[in-house]
């Protein structure tokens, strides 16, 4: 019988260790109202602020996502906010942390509703140091901090709220985080392997991925000695959907971008990793920059002229406005109309997930190569 109840204890103490949800209180009369819900980020993501409707009383929060890896990409997460037919609809604030912050808690006056909110409480995502001063006992006159242990790492993880005309109650629940995580959104142990090389793309949550898992579109140039090949590719939850491409008088091919946008959220795309010539650098009136785009993607094909070195980038091949179509084409026309063309294409029920490129003076290479969406 003791061995049993130390089993179950030990079972259940690596349960919390390996990140379970602790509810640290809450404020207001707990479900109290007709509609109690949970609302919590992916499982991807972490919660940087909340959008607060009417202050009042409260009538609900919502949360503010962004993704673990990009702290600085923020969306609209999940939701609950109470209706009073009789009054005009506030309007909803986001409160948001600084910059590369983490959510521990929020401050509010609540007696047997939420009736004011006041403040959020944030550290930073690597130290845990508070952004500014702490207030964390409750006060006499009604104020009610519900903060996370962040000296143990733990951030706010969900709310289980409760609404009715106003929001009668929020419970906070806490989550230990994982690892350290830097101002770029890497954790110290990934920072610790770009020291010393650069660390295959991963695709999904666990396997590397690189130019062998995937299928080559075909290939425009020829490498050589003086041009070594550069990977480039997005993170595994993000689509390739264009590239910037840096030319000289819409000749001479320099330097290539990728742009990469996020699969499951609409937002805009941002600068992927790149590959610059030799002449890169160099001031010149006639050097300019062109987004040829797929909007948000994804790209199925590339047609691109060349025969020992790549000359021209002729079109994109991007997924069709209407089902019926094969693929829908943009138009690049950069570089020099001349030797032969290669029609770069994915199979069916793939798309450009890796790019091959190589350089000297400008662009010699180019290889996209394809694969099913993670």
């Amino acid at each position: 019988m003791r061995f049993s109840l130390i089993l179950i204890a030990l079972v259940f103490l690596s349960h919390i260790a390996q990140g379970a949800e602790v509810a640290i209180g809450a404020v207001g009369t707990t479900d109290a109202g007709p509609d109690v819900d949970t609302l919590s980020c992916d499982a991807d993501e972490v919660i940087v602020g909340l959008g607060v409707k009417g202050n009042d009383p409260v009538a609900g929060f919502g949360l503010i996502c962004a993704m673990k890896n990009n702290l600085r990409v923020t969306r609209t997460g999940p939701s609950r906010f109470g209706h009073n037919p009789m009054v005009i609809e506030p309007p909803i604030i986001r409160q948001v942390c600084p910059a590369d912050s983490l959510l521990v808690g929020f401050g509010v006056y609540a007696g047997q509703w939420v009736d004011r909110f006041v403040r959020l409480y944030c550290v930073d995502a690597q130290s845990f140091e508070p952004k500014d001063d702490f207030v964390t006992a409750i006060q006499p006159n009604g104020y009610q901090p519900l903060i996370c242990d962040f000296s143990s790492r733990n951030h706010l993880s969900s709310l289980r709220v409760s609404t009715g005309l106003w929001m009668d109650s929020a419970e906070a629940r806490c989550v230990e985080a994982p690892a350290p995580v830097s101002a770029r959104g890497r954790t110290d142990a990934e920072r610790e392997q770009r020291r010393h090389g650069n660390p295959p793309v991963r695709r999904g949550r666990g396997n590397p991925v690189n130019a062998k898992t995937l299928n080559s579109a075909g290939a425009v140039g020829t490498l050589t000695r003086t041009a070594r090949p550069k990977d480039l590719a997005c993170a595994s939850f993000e689509r390739i959907s264009a590239f910037r491409v840096t030319h000289r008088a819409q000749q001479d091919l320099l330097d290539i971008q990728l742009q990469c946008t996020n699969r499951t959220m609409s937002s805009r795309a941002r600068p992927g990793p790149s590959l610059s010539s030799s002449r890169s650098n160099k001031k010149d009136a006639r050097v300019q920059r062109t987004l040829a785009s797929c909007g948000t993607g994804p790209l199925l094909g590339v047609n691109a002229r060349g025969t020992r070195a790549l000359k021209r980038l002729e079109s994109l091949a991007c997924l069709p406005d209407k089902p019926t179509a094969r693929s829908r084409t943009v138009r690049i026309q950069l570089g020099r109309p001349v030797e032969k063309k290669h029609r770069l294409r994915c199979p069916p029920g793939e798309e450009i997930r890796l790019l091959r490129v190589a350089a000297t003076d400008r662009l010699t290479y180019f290889e996209p190569f394809c694969g099913p969406a993670p």
